[in-house]
Parts: structure tokens; C-alpha cells; sequence
């Protein structure tokens, strides 16, 4: 299955990713993962933002007091990152490298928080489990790692829906995909997290959807999307019901999944 790598993409998304990923759902999806940080942060501490791209959790991060490590495959992506960063006055909480997950320079047991979010881990495609391991070497001994992936159940079932049961099934089967910006990237189950994260020295906490509510009822709403930019008393309540279903256990029918485990 062909596809560009992450490097390539990025590079080339750099300067619209954050227009592309903002307002509509994107509201929806973010403060979900920011609920789930803050549910798992340390009172205080030095973390990692792996793959962090353009810094929005960094920066979200560093206003919360903390020191950050922002690591990032594309130059690019960290260009716009250090722009950003300058702009809000953090250039002394956040500091900017570039790096390949899947062999992070920083010694083991360091981070009090390591954070991988927007999908960098699924983009390390057939190496994700390098990433994993990385992920976890480098968090503290009873330290949280929460990383962001895509869904094998939503690429399954699209890839079937588009191009027949033998694609979906291919996907199903082996996890590997190319995603909508022709990206090859390697999807998630709650198994393959909890078996991936106990290889690695982690116990998996929960795996969260995001979003589950929209993406099971959308078809079903006129005008979601501008009810979402324009009506707040709407984006409260959906965000109500993302959490709710979440906490039942439906998170792994979400669009993404995110996957909080701590290590050992």
C-alpha cells in the first residue's frame, strides 16, 4: 500500500494545518483531548510534546506552568511552531527540536508527562511500535504517556464502504492504511494498545474516542457545522455527550482514539 511519509506531508501542510484542523468538530475533537491531558497531568514537571507539529499543545501546555520539549519530524512544522512560540511570550518554556520518534534523544525515565497527539505515532506506519517503545523509555516510572492514532475500525469500515470487503478486510487484518492527505499510516485497536503498551513496560488505563457522539450521529443533524461554530449552548452539550459516551465505554467506535497508559 502506497502513501507519502509523515516528513513529506507535513512539510507540505505546514503553513495551512492549522487553518485545516480548527473550528467545526475540530472544537469538539480538541477540547476533548485537552479534558484527557489534564485528567492524567502531573502537578508540575518537565514534558514531552512528541511529534508535536505547530506546538498547539505545547503552547496550551506552557501556559499551564510547565516546561515543554517540543519534537518534531518536519522543519517545516517546527518553523511555524517557533513563530507561534515567540508571538506568546514562552520561548523559555518551550523548547523546539528536531526529531524522529522512533529515536528520541533524551534520556530514559526523564519526562513527568510524554504527550504524542495528532497521529505522529501512526505515522511511524510498519516502525509504530519503535515509537511506542520510545515513548515509554524516556516517561518516569509511574508517569502517564497518552499518544494520538488513528481508528482501524473507521479506516476499515470507510475503505470497505468505498472499495469492497477485500480492502476493508486488508486494513482489518494487517492495521496499515493511507489516510485522506495520502499519508501512510499504521491504525489502532484497544487491543493492539494494550498489547503494544505491556511489550513496551506501560499498563493501558483507557483508550477515548473522538469523537464518538458526531461521528455516529452526524448524518442524522442539519447544519451541524454551523451550529457548531455559531451556537455554544450546542457545542456544551455535544461535548457533555462526548464525554459521557466516553466514560460508558464507547470511545473505541470514535473517529480518532487517544490511549492513556502509565508506566511501570
Amino acid at each position: 500500500m502506497k502513501g507519502e511519509n509523515a516528513r513529506e506531508t507535513y512539510s507540505r501542510l505546514a503553513e495551512s494545518y492549522d487553518k485545516m484542523f480548527s473550528g467545526g468538530s475540530w472544537g469538539i475533537y480538541d477540547a476533548l483531548t485537552w479534558k484527557y491531558i489534564t485528567d492524567y497531568l502531573p502537578e508540575q514537571g518537565v514534558i514531552l510534546d512528541a511529534g508535536g507539529g505547530t506546538g498547539k499543545w505545547s503552547i496550551q501546555l506552557a501556559r499551564e506552568g510547565y516546561t515543554v520539549y517540543l519534537v518534531d519530524v518536519s522543519p517545516e512544522m517546527l518553523s511555524e511552531a517557533s513563530e507561534k512560540i515567540e508571538k506568546e511570550g514562552l520561548t523559555d518554556r518551550i523548547f523546539v527540536t528536531e526529531g524522529d520518534i522512533t529515536a528520541l534523544d533524551f534520556p530514559s525515565d526523564h519526562f513527568d508527562f510524554v504527550l504524542s497527539e495528532g497521529d505522529p505515532v501512526s505515522y511511524c506506519a510498519e516502525n509504530h511500535f519503535q515509537a511506542i517503545k520510545e515513548l515509554v523509555r524516556v516517561a518516569r516510572p509511574g508517569s502517564y504517556i497518552e499518544i494520538g492514532v488513528d481508528n482501524r475500525y473507521m479506516f476499515f469500515m470507510r475503505q470497505s464502504v468505498l472499495h469492497g470487503f477485500g480492502e476493508g478486510e486488508t486494513i482489518l487484518d494487517k492495521g496499515v492504511a493511507v489516510d485522506k492527505r495520502g499519508t501512510r499510516t499504521y491504525t489502532f485497536t484497544p487491543r493492539v494498545f494494550k498489547e503494544e503498551f505491556d511489550r513496551a513496560g506501560a499498563d493501558l488505563v483507557k483508550v477515548v474516542g473522538k469523537p464518538v457522539f458526531l461521528t455516529l450521529g452526524a448524518a442524522y443533524f442539519e447544519d451541524l457545522g454551523e451550529r457548531l461554530e455559531t451556537d455554544a449552548e450546542f457545542r456544551r452539550k455535544i461535548l457533555t455527550y462526548e464525554i459521557t459516551l466516553n466514560e460508558e465505554g464507547f470511545g473505541p467506535v470514535g473517529n480518532h482514539l487517544q490511549a492513556i497508559a502509565r508506566k511501570r
